[in-house]
């Protein structure tokens, strides 16, 4: 298994910040993963074949990824590369997935978790839509 990169770029200010952030965690989500199909087929088989919806589903990966990443702010992860620090910083889901294999849980932020359910909602073909808001 190789070990993940850490890649620094540069994100433009305001909408089209935005709009470059979104790309970059939708082709995470998208990204071929065997870590990632696995561990979706692994919540897949939590469920009795009769009971796996796409509400059942929704819910039980929303529920596994709460359960094993815990939040920190913007760049202040423990794994934090320093050149991220204060700087908005996206984790493939495999990092996060590695992390997790690893100590049980790992650090992310509100992106991080959307990547990470997103991918795993994209194996288990449960629709779902990306809705940006603001605080």
């Amino acid at each position: 298994m190789n070990a993940p990169t850490v890649r620094v770029s540069t994100i433009a200010p305001g909408n089209p910040g935005i709009r470059q952030t979104v790309q970059a965690m939708i082709r995470l989500m998208h990204a071929p993963s065997p870590e990632v199909d696995a561990r979706a087929e692994r919540i897949r088989l939590s469920f009795p074949p009769g009971s796996r919806g796409p509400t059942a589903l929704a819910l039980a990966v929303y529920q596994w990824v709460q359960s094993h990443l815990s939040y920190p702010p913007d760049g202040e992860a423990p794994d934090a590369h320093p050149l991220e620090r204060g700087q908005e910083g996206l984790r493939s889901p495999e990092y996060l997935l590695r992390g997790i294999a690893n100590w049980g849980v790992d650090w992310g932020d509100c992106d991080d978790y959307v990547i990470l359910m997103g991918a795993l909602l994209l194996r288990l073909w449960v629709p779902l839509v990306a809705v940006l808001t603001s605080g």
